[in-house]
């Protein structure tokens, strides 16, 4: 009976067969390798991988330092305005509306006179 984890696709079936040839093939190479080199090799891959204690201490310095400053040059830019005093606003609003009154009345009067002359 068929496997389900089993793929019957031909183009799939083509590449397990090259990875998995591939793999046999790198692993004969590594061991025909001598054993100093392996030894050395192994080494390598060890140093590369083993983490550093203390990477790169002044970037993480220099981050921190430039991240206060930009949180100070925000906080220059976005400080409170003083509010300005809107009595003359208010002043100004009163005298629109005094002269809106006077061109209400001036259009109603200029009805009144279109009509008495017809």
């Amino acid at each position: 009976m068929n496997d389900p984890n089993e793929n019957s696709d031909p183009e799939i079936l083509a590449k397990d067969s090259i990875e998995q040839r591939v793999c046999e093939g790198l692993d004969e190479s590594v061991s025909s390798l001598n054993p100093d080199v392996r030894r050395a090799l192994n080494q390598a891959r060890a140093k590369a991988v083993e983490k550093k204690g203390a990477s790169f201490p002044f970037l993480k310095l220099a981050g921190g330092v430039s991240f206060a400053f930009a949180v100070l040059m925000v906080s220059q830019f976005y400080t409170q305005q003083p509010e300005e005093n809107l009595t003359p606003f208010a002043e100004v609003l009163e005298e629109d509306i005094e002269m809106l009154d006077d061109l209400e009345f001036a259009y109603w009067l200029a009805e009144e006179e279109e009509s008495a002359n017809l």
